[in-house]
């Protein structure tokens, strides 16, 4: 399987795909749910609601993987393994990215209405540090 150079999964990264991500549940087995994430370069963030089932794993036990993949050609994927923090409880620690976000995955006519929505709600910020990235990019025919 062809890997991707460091640009290309910059880039792919900066695009506007879906992430899944995995928590481990207290009997050990795998929950997965998908996510809006940021990258940075560095770490990827991602914004869920402080009493979700997968947030709660994650407090639990920070052990994670984020896959990051596009459906369509050419089929490319980037797996990031690593140890998730809730580095923000407070409107003030995740309302900023959570703008990005919506910016990044949502039609701006819903936009005002989705983040007025979750104003109110408990979310918290989680910060993922890898620890390995791999990809894949379909070989070109």
């Amino acid at each position: 399987m062809p890997s991707m150079s460091k640009q290309a999964i910059e880039r792919f990264l900066a695009g506007p795909n879906l992430a899944r991500i995995a928590t481990v549940k207290k009997d050990g087995s795998p929950f997965v749910v998908p996510v809006w994430y940021e990258w940075d370069g560095g770490c990827c963030y991602v914004v869920g609601t402080a009493t979700a089932s997968w947030v709660e794993n994650i407090m639990r036990d920070p052990r994670v993987c984020l896959v990051i993949d596009r459906d369509d050609p050419p089929h490319e994927k980037v797996i990031i393994e690593g140890r998730a923090e809730i580095t923000g409880q407070r409107l003030v620690d995740w309302i900023d990215i959570a703008q990005r976000m919506v910016v990044r995955y949502m039609a701006p006519s819903a936009r005002a209405a989705y983040l007025e929505e979750i104003k109110n709600q408990a979310m918290v910020t989680i910060r993922v540090t890898s620890s390995r990235i791999t990809s894949w990019v379909e070989p070109k025919s």
